[in-house]
């Protein structure tokens, strides 16, 4: 049997980089492909959703006044968990990190994400879970950078239709920019236009190994 290679294929050659896992290790990698990707298209916004005033300013101090920065965030003092399980707050519940936003010339947004359920007992969205885990996929970091173009979008600081970089600690894209109600929109809605960057393993999303090494103790 013949196999057959069809060698006319027409289109882009663009690079993605894919990181060994998931996790914040992997944030400065991410900020250096955010600011090359910002360089070969410097009309683009930047959106990134922060916990909290780092990666902002680390790329206002790499790219100068002309980028614009929009940082995304947690609601005001919204509980987390961190990884022994204690309640903290992210550093943008802090004055002090506000302001420093502030003086970098860096919008921050701190409210309910686009994919937040209001806590009901017993009850939740389907629709915005089906969202999360759709996005979650790709990667936990791809919820976030999408999450982060929405809410600019929503809160003005980004024109609908407007082609914008966004990124978390691990995953950056490029997207089109839309308002929440109309995120699923034919003709005003959001858009990955090209994935800059993600984990290839998801081990804190899809936690494979130790999935399976749970259920052999079982």
């Amino acid at each position: 049997m013949t196999e057959r290679r069809d060698t006319n294929i027409q289109g882009k050659t663009k690079s993605i980089v894919y990181f060994e896992e998931e996790g914040r290790a992997n944030l400065e990698a991410t900020l250096n492909i955010v600011e090359q990707r910002w360089k070969d298209d410097p009309d683009l916004p930047i959106t990134l959703f922060s916990y909290g005033a780092e990666s902002a300013l680390t790329l206002r101090e790499r790219l100068g006044n002309s980028c614009k920065i929009i940082a995304v965030s947690y609601p005001h003092k919204r509980p987390l968990g961190d990884a022994n399980g204690e309640m903290i707050y992210a550093e943008t519940s802090k004055d002090e990190v506000v302001a420093q936003l502030e003086k970098a010339n860096v919008p921050l947004i701190k409210g309910i994400g686009a994919f937040d359920d209001i806590l009901l007992p017993r009850a939740g969205s389907v629709k915005h879970h089906v969202i999360r885990e759709t996005l979650n996929l790709l990667s936990g970091g791809m919820e976030l950078a999408v999450n982060a173009i929405v809410m600019a979008c929503s809160a003005g600081y980004i024109d609908q239709g407007r082609r914008v970089i966004s990124f978390s600690a691990d995953t950056a894209i490029v997207g089109i920019a839309s308002l929440h109600e109309f995120m699923f929109h034919p003709g005003d809605g959001l858009e990955i236009k090209e994935i800059l960057c993600k984990p290839e393993n998801l081990t804190k999303t899809r936690p494979r190994k130790e999935w399976k090494e749970q259920l052999e103790d079982c």
